[in-house]
């Protein structure tokens, strides 16, 4: 999991860096739900036992 959300975290700084100062906070939130979900599904089910 931790690899994975390294991983995205990079890739978000790079979109950060590459995207213009007047990027829409839509993008952002975008981006943020997506690294969110993908963190979700790399985590362990605690409630599968």
């Amino acid at each position: 999991m931790l690899v994975g959300a390294k991983h995205l975290e990079d890739k978000l700084s790079v979109i950060a860096k590459n995207s213009s100062p007047n990027a829409s906070p839509v993008q952002l939130s975008v981006v943020s739900c997506q690294l969110s979900v993908v963190i979700y599904d790399q985590s362990p089910m605690t409630n599968d036992q």
